[in-house]
């Protein structure tokens, strides 16, 4: 009925549906609407592969002009429509000036001729839909390495606390030894332990206890304003003057901002909820960078995570639970060989059962395969 009553000429219908349901609704679709009351039920696709040349964008918009006069229905998913709408502008950002303005002034007679019915909004209008088109060539992360290396220090603080954890709300969490030098697989089951882990975060890393955030030489009155900084939601004006004049001109700040993010936006927790190898995990085709899964050992073929720090997070927690391949571990060898001081490097690799063949860093040949294989079961 909704349908019938909005498809009235004067407005182009479009019924927004997940992917799992659109064949289910094409179907309902067809037939309650398509047949006695012989109304047009469309699907129009629309990717960042499909191509825009103007003659196929000028079909693209007969398409929908004609839909809005017969009274039809488009069926559409919510990624086509912000694929349409992002794709303009990226071809604006391109400099393809012909092809962007035609598809910006389609997707301005979309805004005011279309009235959307989204089916399950709640799936429709969740986070994990977002649609990011980056575009020119691959540059790296602002805030780098100090960027991935407080997302390390931080992990490895919260690998320390699991045990007092476990010992101390046995019921609200969860944590299982994959291995003994592994990296635990934990579960959060009440939000009590929640709040004792990022209480326990806020205090040491304002004491200064890590390398890579050197807050010690800090005044006491500076460590208590720091952590009101980056473990309370909402910050009086004079603590954020004060944080603020204390790192006036140091690169420290960029690590509070980050920590502060970590922490009270729930980024740190949100990643450690999820499942690894079910919601994210390593495409072995792609950039070795963390993906969305789409089932239990799916990774998604072309999907991302949208924010930086989830990426990075979620990164270092699918290396730690997965290990290094051995082509990886040759590209970090190979990596290691172009260092300034590759022998200081190598001394970090050992793992303390390292074999003494194994400890002397000019006795390894990288291109010996048994030998790599050897190095890689005591350092992945």
């Amino acid at each position: 009925m909704v349908a019938l009553v909005l498809a009235d000429k004067q407005h182009l219908l479009r019924i927004l549906v997940p992917r799992p349901l659109l064949l289910q609704s094409a179907q309902v679709m067809q037939a309650k609407l398509g047949g006695l009351l012989n109304r047009d039920v469309m699907h129009i696709p629309f990717s960042r592969r499909t191509r825009t040349d103007i003659v196929l964008m000028q079909t693209y918009c007969d398409l929908h002009s004609r839909l809005r006069r017969s009274q039809g229905i488009l069926l559409a998913l919510p990624e086509h429509i912000l694929s349409f709408k992002l794709s303009g502008l990226q071809r604006l950002s391109e400099g393809r000036y012909e092809e962007s303005t035609m598809m910006i002034k389609a997707q301005e007679w979309l805004d005011k001729n279309c009235r959307d019915v989204l089916d399950e909004c709640d799936v429709s209008l969740a986070i994990k839909t977002q649609l990011i088109y980056p575009s020119g060539s691959q540059i790296t992360v602002d805030g780098h390495p100090l960027r991935w290396q407080v997302i390390e220090t931080v992990l490895r603080l919260v690998r320390s606390y699991l045990p007092a954890l476990q010992f101390q709300l046995p019921q609200s969490i969860e944590v299982v030894s994959r291995s003994r030098d592994g990296y635990p697989l934990m579960y959060f089951l009440r939000t009590d332990v929640e709040e004792r882990l990022i209480t326990l975060l806020t205090s040491e890393l304002c004491k200064g206890i890590t390398s890579v955030l050197p807050f010690a030489e800090i005044s006491a009155q500076g460590q208590a304003d720091l952590q009101a900084f980056i473990g309370h939601p909402v910050v009086a004006t004079d603590i954020v003057t004060r944080v603020e004049t204390m790192f006036k001109d140091n690169s420290l700040m960029s690590i509070v901002y980050l920590l502060r993010g970590l922490i009270v936006h729930r980024i740190l927790l949100s990643t450690l909820k999820k499942r690894w190898n079910v919601q994210y995990g390593i495409h072995p085709d792609r950039d070795p960078i963390a993906v969305p899964y789409l089932a239990k050992g799916v990774p998604s073929p072309s999907a991302e995570w949208g924010h930086p720090d989830v990426t990075l997070i979620l990164t270092c927690l699918s290396f730690y639970y997965e290990g290094l391949s051995i082509a990886q571990f040759k590209q970090a060898f190979e990596a290691l060989l172009k260092s300034n001081e590759p022998s200081i490097e190598y001394e970090k690799w050992d793992t303390g059962d390292l074999p003494e063949g194994f400890r002397d860093y000019n006795a390894i040949n990288v291109e010996d395969s048994a030998q790599l294989r050897e190095l890689h079961h005591y350092v992945r």
